[in-house]
């Protein structure tokens, strides 16, 4: 995953100074989120978008894109604003495991409005297990629900709730936020299940990680938590 050519213009592109705070961030959310050694790398972009760079830090099992950025930019500039979204992600992670009970609880809330919701249009319920972090592939760093739909685990994702849990927005993890309807590419017949007011279909590959990352908290240890 890592590529020496793209860490070395990232390197030509930052300040030193700047370098080494943006190394101590990357070490640091690294450990939050249980990877390996982290670094920044940048990418030549193409197309419409040619004459900018993407800004990512990378791991050994996948990247968490930060920046992308015009080449017409200054380094003083391209290192502040590294820094500045590293220094907000670091911050939401460490919010986000400090408030895990407080994501449940309304992530569970959720699921009565969904399931209730479901039962009136004939669908299945869905039983939320835990959430947590992925920490490979391109959702790394994106957050996602271990569902169980009629004993069988599915591991979903969406990117308005990967935000709403990444920035602890309760409100909206409580509440549907907009008139249910089918996720995109899905038709009305074909959904089985509804998350978020939104319908899904259970055995799909669509809006799914392929492997759990690392867990922010179980129905269990919620239980635990508020007993």
């Amino acid at each position: 995953m890592k590529n020496i050519e793209n860490y070395t213009r990232a390197l030509q592109h930052l300040t030193v100074k700047g370098t080494k705070e943006i190394e101590r961030l990357a070490s640091e959310i690294s450990v939050l989120l249980h990877l390996g050694e982290a670094r920044v790398e940048a990418t030549t972009c193409h197309g419409k978008w040619r004459r900018t760079f993407d800004y990512s830090l990378v791991f050994d099992s996948g990247y968490l894109h930060l920046q992308n950025i015009s080449n017409h930019h200054s380094k003083r500039e391209r290192t502040g604003w590294i820094i500045e979204v590293l220094s907000d992600a670091k911050q939401k992670y460490e919010n986000l495991f400090a408030n895990a009970t407080t994501v449940f609880e309304a992530l569970l809330e959720r699921e009565k409005a969904d399931n209730a919701l479901a039962a009136e249009k004939g669908l299945k319920p869905y039983t939320l297990k835990r959430f947590g972090i992925e920490t490979s592939g391109l959702c790394c760093g994106w957050s996602y629900l271990v569902l169980d739909i009629g004993g069988v685990e599915r591991l979903h994702i969406t990117t308005d709730l990967n935000y709403d849990i990444f920035d602890c927005n309760l409100d909206r993890l409580r509440k549907q936020s907009k008139q249910y309807h089918p996720a995109a590419n899905y038709k009305e017949k074909e959904i089985d299940f509804i998350q978020g007011g939104v319908g899904f279909v259970a055995n799909a590959k669509g809006y799914t990680v392929e492997s759990e990352g690392i867990t922010v908290m179980t129905r269990e240890d919620f239980k635990i938590k508020v007993a």
